[in-house]
Protein backbone atom coordinates (compact mmCIF):
# COMPACT_ATOMS: atom_id res chain seq x y z
CA UNK A 1 0.00 0.00 0.00
CA UNK A 2 1.58 3.42 -1.03
CA UNK A 3 2.09 5.76 1.89
CA UNK A 4 -0.09 8.76 2.12
CA UNK A 5 1.88 11.24 3.97
CA UNK A 6 -0.10 14.10 6.19
CA UNK A 7 1.88 16.87 7.85
CA UNK A 8 0.32 18.12 11.33
CA UNK A 9 1.13 20.95 13.40
CA UNK A 10 2.61 19.34 16.94
CA UNK A 11 4.35 21.34 19.60
CA UNK A 12 6.19 18.30 21.15
CA UNK A 13 8.06 17.35 17.92
CA UNK A 14 11.35 19.01 17.86
CA UNK A 15 10.72 20.57 14.22
CA UNK A 16 6.91 21.93 15.34
CA UNK A 17 5.28 19.82 13.70
CA UNK A 18 4.93 15.92 13.06
CA UNK A 19 4.68 13.73 9.50
CA UNK A 20 1.62 10.80 9.78
CA UNK A 21 1.57 7.93 7.32
CA UNK A 22 -1.51 6.23 6.07
CA UNK A 23 -4.09 7.68 9.33
CA UNK A 24 -7.62 9.59 9.47
CA UNK A 25 -8.37 11.97 11.92
CA UNK A 26 -9.57 12.67 14.43
CA UNK A 27 -7.15 10.59 16.77
CA UNK A 28 -8.24 9.30 20.39
CA UNK A 29 -5.40 11.14 23.10
CA UNK A 30 -2.95 8.52 25.01
CA UNK A 31 -3.49 8.64 28.60
CA UNK A 32 -0.71 7.03 29.82
CA UNK A 33 1.71 9.80 28.16
CA UNK A 34 2.13 11.50 25.11
CA UNK A 35 0.83 11.14 21.12
CA UNK A 36 -2.55 8.97 19.88
CA UNK A 37 -3.35 5.59 20.25
CA UNK A 38 -2.02 3.56 17.24
CA UNK A 39 -0.49 6.32 15.79
CA UNK A 40 3.11 6.36 14.54
CA UNK A 41 4.31 10.42 15.13
CA UNK A 42 7.45 11.20 12.75
CA UNK A 43 9.55 14.79 13.52
CA UNK A 44 8.79 16.83 9.91
CA UNK A 45 12.53 17.36 9.55
CA UNK A 46 14.39 14.51 11.02
CA UNK A 47 11.65 12.01 10.88
CA UNK A 48 12.49 10.86 14.17
CA UNK A 49 9.78 8.70 15.71
CA UNK A 50 8.10 9.46 19.18
CA UNK A 51 8.11 7.23 22.59
CA UNK A 52 4.40 7.00 23.38
CA UNK A 53 5.74 6.63 27.20
CA UNK A 54 8.16 9.23 27.49
CA UNK A 55 7.72 11.86 24.57
CA UNK A 56 11.49 11.46 23.58
CA UNK A 57 12.49 11.26 19.83
CA UNK A 58 14.14 8.70 18.48
CA UNK A 59 15.63 6.88 14.87
CA UNK A 60 15.63 3.65 16.35
CA UNK A 61 12.66 3.33 18.72
CA UNK A 62 13.26 -0.50 19.75
CA UNK A 63 16.63 -0.06 21.63
CA UNK A 64 14.96 2.78 23.98
CA UNK A 65 11.70 0.87 25.02
CA UNK A 66 13.79 -1.72 25.90
CA UNK A 67 16.59 -0.08 28.34
CA UNK A 68 14.51 2.63 29.29
CA UNK A 69 10.99 0.79 29.83
CA UNK A 70 11.83 -2.69 30.34
CA UNK A 71 8.97 -3.86 27.63
CA UNK A 72 10.04 -5.59 23.94
CA UNK A 73 8.73 -3.96 20.77
CA UNK A 74 5.83 -6.40 20.85
CA UNK A 75 4.43 -5.41 24.02
CA UNK A 76 4.91 -1.42 23.30
CA UNK A 77 2.61 -2.35 20.38
CA UNK A 78 0.16 -3.70 22.12
CA UNK A 79 0.56 -1.08 24.68
CA UNK A 80 -0.19 1.51 22.39
CA UNK A 81 -2.27 0.04 19.78
CA UNK A 82 -0.08 -0.45 17.04
CA UNK A 83 -0.35 -3.13 14.76
CA UNK A 84 2.37 -5.93 14.95
CA UNK A 85 3.73 -5.11 11.88
CA UNK A 86 4.38 -1.40 12.53
CA UNK A 87 8.11 -0.19 11.68
CA UNK A 88 9.43 2.01 14.95
CA UNK A 89 11.90 3.11 13.22
CA UNK A 90 12.82 6.22 10.81
CA UNK A 91 12.48 5.58 6.66
CA UNK A 92 16.14 6.22 6.36
CA UNK A 93 17.68 4.14 9.36
CA UNK A 94 15.15 0.72 7.76
CA UNK A 95 16.65 1.59 4.76
CA UNK A 96 20.04 1.46 6.11
CA UNK A 97 19.81 -1.61 7.74
CA UNK A 98 17.95 -3.56 5.16
CA UNK A 99 21.19 -2.35 3.04
CA UNK A 100 23.42 -3.41 5.55
CA UNK A 101 21.85 -6.73 5.99
CA UNK A 102 21.62 -7.10 2.26
CA UNK A 103 25.36 -6.75 1.80
CA UNK A 104 25.95 -9.07 4.56
CA UNK A 105 24.10 -11.83 2.77
CA UNK A 106 26.03 -10.99 -0.35
CA UNK A 107 29.23 -11.64 1.74
CA UNK A 108 28.77 -15.61 2.82
CA UNK A 109 27.69 -16.15 -0.58
CA UNK A 110 31.50 -14.96 -1.45
CA UNK A 111 33.76 -17.75 -2.43
CA UNK A 112 35.79 -18.61 0.45
CA UNK A 113 33.50 -17.52 2.82
CA UNK A 114 32.82 -20.12 5.93
CA UNK A 115 29.03 -20.59 5.40
CA UNK A 116 28.19 -24.39 4.34
CA UNK A 117 26.82 -25.36 0.71
CA UNK A 118 23.46 -25.56 2.37
CA UNK A 119 23.59 -21.92 4.09
CA UNK A 120 24.66 -20.45 1.11
CA UNK A 121 21.59 -21.97 -1.09
CA UNK A 122 19.22 -21.01 1.34
CA UNK A 123 20.61 -17.56 1.81
CA UNK A 124 20.39 -17.33 -2.54
CA UNK A 125 16.52 -18.29 -2.09
CA UNK A 126 16.11 -15.51 0.27
CA UNK A 127 18.07 -12.76 -2.17
CA UNK A 128 16.11 -14.19 -4.82
CA UNK A 129 12.51 -13.39 -3.00
CA UNK A 130 13.75 -9.60 -3.25
CA UNK A 131 11.44 -9.04 -6.12
CA UNK A 132 10.60 -5.54 -8.20
CA UNK A 133 7.85 -5.64 -6.40
CA UNK A 134 9.60 -5.32 -3.20
CA UNK A 135 11.47 -2.41 -4.80
CA UNK A 136 8.82 -0.81 -5.83
CA UNK A 137 7.15 -0.20 -2.69
CA UNK A 138 9.91 0.68 -0.72
CA UNK A 139 11.21 2.89 -3.42
CA UNK A 140 14.60 1.26 -3.94
CA UNK A 141 13.91 -0.03 -7.04
CA UNK A 142 16.99 1.52 -9.95
CA UNK A 143 14.28 3.79 -11.75
CA UNK A 144 12.88 5.25 -8.25
CA UNK A 145 16.60 5.40 -6.69
CA UNK A 146 17.79 7.36 -9.78
CA UNK A 147 14.41 10.08 -9.56
CA UNK A 148 14.75 10.50 -5.99
CA UNK A 149 18.56 11.36 -6.21
CA UNK A 150 17.87 13.93 -8.97
CA UNK A 151 14.96 15.47 -6.44
CA UNK A 152 17.29 15.60 -3.83
CA UNK A 153 20.16 17.42 -6.15
CA UNK A 154 17.81 19.64 -7.12
CA UNK A 155 16.32 20.52 -3.99
CA UNK A 156 19.80 21.55 -3.05
CA UNK A 157 20.78 22.97 -6.11
CA UNK A 158 24.21 21.17 -6.61
CA UNK A 159 25.51 17.24 -5.91
CA UNK A 160 24.52 15.99 -2.73
CA UNK A 161 27.24 14.87 -0.57
CA UNK A 162 26.93 11.38 1.32
CA UNK A 163 26.13 12.70 4.39
CA UNK A 164 22.90 14.45 2.78
CA UNK A 165 21.51 11.73 1.00
CA UNK A 166 19.58 9.32 3.65
CA UNK A 167 19.00 6.22 1.35
CA UNK A 168 22.91 6.27 0.59
CA UNK A 169 23.47 3.02 1.49
CA UNK A 170 20.26 1.41 -0.79
CA UNK A 171 22.11 3.16 -3.75
CA UNK A 172 25.30 1.32 -3.30
CA UNK A 173 23.35 -1.81 -2.65
CA UNK A 174 21.75 -1.52 -6.24
CA UNK A 175 24.72 0.37 -8.01
CA UNK A 176 27.63 -0.48 -6.01
CA UNK A 177 28.41 2.58 -4.96
CA UNK A 178 27.14 6.32 -5.01
CA UNK A 179 29.29 7.95 -7.75
CA UNK A 180 28.09 4.90 -9.87
CA UNK A 181 24.25 6.45 -8.88
CA UNK A 182 25.38 9.84 -9.64
CA UNK A 183 26.81 8.98 -13.37
CA UNK A 184 23.81 6.87 -14.33
CA UNK A 185 21.93 9.69 -13.29
CA UNK A 186 23.15 12.27 -15.46
CA UNK A 187 24.93 14.62 -12.39
CA UNK A 188 28.31 16.11 -11.89
CA UNK A 189 30.31 14.65 -9.02
CA UNK A 190 31.63 17.41 -6.56
CA UNK A 191 34.32 18.63 -7.66
CA UNK A 192 37.47 17.80 -4.89
CA UNK A 193 40.00 20.65 -4.51
CA UNK A 194 44.03 19.58 -3.79
CA UNK A 195 43.58 20.88 0.23
CA UNK A 196 41.31 18.08 0.45
CA UNK A 197 42.92 14.81 -0.61
CA UNK A 198 44.35 13.62 2.73
CA UNK A 199 41.39 11.06 3.88
CA UNK A 200 41.45 13.12 7.34
CA UNK A 201 39.36 15.83 5.22
CA UNK A 202 40.13 19.41 5.29
CA UNK A 203 43.49 20.03 6.37
CA UNK A 204 43.98 23.66 5.27
CA UNK A 205 40.26 24.61 6.20
CA UNK A 206 39.89 27.32 8.64
CA UNK A 207 38.59 27.05 12.23
CA UNK A 208 35.41 28.57 10.88
CA UNK A 209 34.94 25.99 7.78
CA UNK A 210 35.04 22.96 10.38
CA UNK A 211 32.87 24.54 12.72
CA UNK A 212 30.26 24.86 9.29
CA UNK A 213 30.67 21.51 8.82
CA UNK A 214 29.31 20.42 12.31
CA UNK A 215 26.17 22.94 12.27
CA UNK A 216 25.53 21.74 8.84
CA UNK A 217 25.26 18.13 9.94
CA UNK A 218 23.21 19.21 12.39
CA UNK A 219 20.96 21.15 10.10
CA UNK A 220 20.81 17.71 7.62
CA UNK A 221 19.98 15.04 10.77
CA UNK A 222 18.40 17.14 13.30
CA UNK A 223 21.07 16.02 15.75
CA UNK A 224 24.73 16.52 16.70
CA UNK A 225 27.59 14.59 15.14
CA UNK A 226 28.70 11.23 17.46
CA UNK A 227 32.21 9.95 16.63
CA UNK A 228 30.22 6.79 15.50
CA UNK A 229 29.32 9.16 12.33
CA UNK A 230 32.57 9.35 11.34
CA UNK A 231 32.96 5.58 11.12
CA UNK A 232 29.91 5.94 8.86
CA UNK A 233 32.25 8.47 6.83
CA UNK A 234 29.00 11.39 7.55
CA UNK A 235 31.62 13.53 9.44
CA UNK A 236 35.33 14.89 9.47
CA UNK A 237 37.88 12.90 11.09
CA UNK A 238 37.74 13.95 14.97
CA UNK A 239 41.16 13.96 15.41
CA UNK A 240 41.20 17.22 12.92
CA UNK A 241 38.81 18.96 15.39
CA UNK A 242 41.19 18.05 18.02
CA UNK A 243 44.49 19.24 16.55
CA UNK A 244 42.36 22.25 15.83
CA UNK A 245 40.60 22.74 19.29
CA UNK A 246 41.49 20.81 21.81
CA UNK A 247 39.27 18.07 21.64
CA UNK A 248 35.86 16.86 19.10
CA UNK A 249 33.94 17.74 22.37
CA UNK A 250 35.41 21.03 22.69
CA UNK A 251 34.60 21.87 18.82
CA UNK A 252 31.03 20.91 19.22
CA UNK A 253 30.81 22.97 22.25
CA UNK A 254 31.83 25.99 19.87
CA UNK A 255 29.72 24.93 16.83
CA UNK A 256 26.40 24.75 19.25
CA UNK A 257 26.75 27.73 21.42
CA UNK A 258 27.56 26.02 24.60
CA UNK A 259 30.61 28.27 25.92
Amino acid sequence: MEKVKKKIEYPDAPSGYAMLYNYKEPFMRFDEGYGFQGVLLFDGKTEEVQCHFCGQWFFYLPKHIRKEHNMTAAQYKEQVGLRKSACLLTESTRERLIAVGMENRLKNLRPGGKKKKAVREKIRATLKNVTRQAQNERGTCPAQLIQRLRAVTDKLGRTPKVCEVPFHGSLKTVFGSMERALRLAGLERRKVGHNIKHHDGYLKSTDKELIALLVNFKEVHGREPSMSDYNRRLVRNPNLYKRRFGSWSKAKEIAFGKV
